[in-house]
């Protein structure tokens, strides 16, 4: 994932930008919710409003293998407290 930061460094800085608090999926009532039902890192990411094909979109890349590239780097500072 430092590869993808090194050659995408425009993308990683907006990718690593932490989204205001906006829960955008009401379905989960909060962090513990979402973690009795062990959801994947993306519904958690859609669940914290960070758009990863909107924020890839604006750089005019949407392939899956960046987006992936994307959330591969998002999720080292997500667990790092773990």
């Amino acid at each position: 994932h430092r590869a993808f930061a090194k050659n995408h460094p425009d993308i990683a800085r907006k990718i690593l930008t932490v989204p205001r608090y906006a829960i955008v999926d009401s379905s989960f009532a909060g962090l513990s919710d979402l973690a009795r039902h062990h959801v994947s890192l993306e519904k958690y990411l859609h669940w914290r409003g960070w758009n990863i094909d909107q924020i890839l979109s604006g750089f005019e890349t949407t392939d899956s293998n960046t987006a992936q590239s994307a959330i591969g780097l998002l999720s080292h500072p997500l667990t790092f407290p773990l």
